[in-house]
């Protein structure tokens, strides 16, 4: 059966350094629009030539700084008071909440049957917020990635902690690419048990 399916991530080639997340949902769009299915693909802004996917179309959003929660209250307070507080302390991971936060717009007329987001930054947010069955893929939650990089903790890391178990409590399906990562996600609320599901990639015949 065929299905539409939304895939949510900031980043999708081409872009000029391809990082490990870009590469798993080429290889996913790639194999899901190859398998039949429509693929609707929610990247932000590239340089160079899309590429050519069977069944795949790519939307590409720009971070809108304008955007955030739904309700009018909630939007005055984030734009007048928490955005321009965690602006100051980490500009680039703001402008990934918020462009997070801007994608329900693009999704929303698609009729989706399912939607996948990375855990990073809470990128699923629209669906949760369209009621959109939602996948998440767990491929490094920011309090590792801060922790590792020793970055922190500001109020920064610690809404976008806050914002990424919010939206990864919500999903239909947790998936993660290892036993490891799904031991991390043992203090976190899920619906059901995260499945493992290694990394996948498209191997050439000839090296």
């Amino acid at each position: 059966m065929s299905m539409r399916i939304g895939l949510i991530y900031h980043s999708f080639p081409p872009q000029k350094t391809m990082t490990g997340v870009a590469t798993y949902a080429l290889e996913l769009a790639r194999g899901l629009g190859g398998a039949g299915h429509e693929v609707h693909v929610i990247a932000e802004p590239a340089a160079g030539q899309e590429l050519s996917l069977p069944g795949v179309t790519v939307h590409r959003l720009a971070p809108s700084f304008a955007a955030g929660p739904a309700n009018t209250v909630l939007r005055k307070a984030w734009g007048r008071i928490a955005a321009p507080l965690l602006h100051r302390a980490d500009p680039s991971l703001v402008a990934m909440m918020r462009w997070a936060m801007s994608v329900r717009d693009v999704i929303a007329p698609l009729d989706l049957d399912v939607a996948e987001g990375p855990d990073f930054v809470g990128g699923g947010l629209a669906a949760t917020q369209l009621n959109i069955p939602l996948v998440v893929r767990m491929h490094c939650p920011w309090v590792i990635f801060a922790r590792s990089n020793r970055i922190g903790p500001r109020l920064v890391d610690r809404a976008v902690d806050w914002l990424e178990r919010w939206v990864t409590a919500r999903a239909e399906v947790v998936t993660c690419p290892s036993r490891a990562m799904a031991r991390v996600l043992r203090g976190w609320k899920t619906r059901h048990e995260p499945l493992v599901i290694p990394n996948f990639i498209e191997v050439p015949q000839a090296p």
